[in-house]
């Protein structure tokens, strides 16, 4: 949650609840995928926008379907 780091008081807890919120879909896939879902998440944060989990063929990916082999 880059963005609550340069925040403060209300803001910042908003902030970080949003990115929370924002994280549970992807941590619920992970899960349901039988990965570590902390993993999944940290490793997504670490990739640059636009750069999404496919937990069908277990790979990062970005755009509609197009696949990062290297990514996992």
């Amino acid at each position: 949650m880059k963005a609550a780091k340069s925040l403060e008081g209300d803001e910042k807890t908003g902030a970080e609840i949003v990115g929370k919120a924002l994280e549970a879909p992807l941590r619920s896939i992970a899960e349901n995928a039988g990965l570590k879902d902390a993993a999944i998440v940290n490793k997504v944060r670490e990739k640059e926008a636009g750069i999404g989990f496919d937990a069908v063929r277990i790979q990062f990916c970005f755009g509609a379907g197009q696949s990062d082999k290297k990514g996992f």
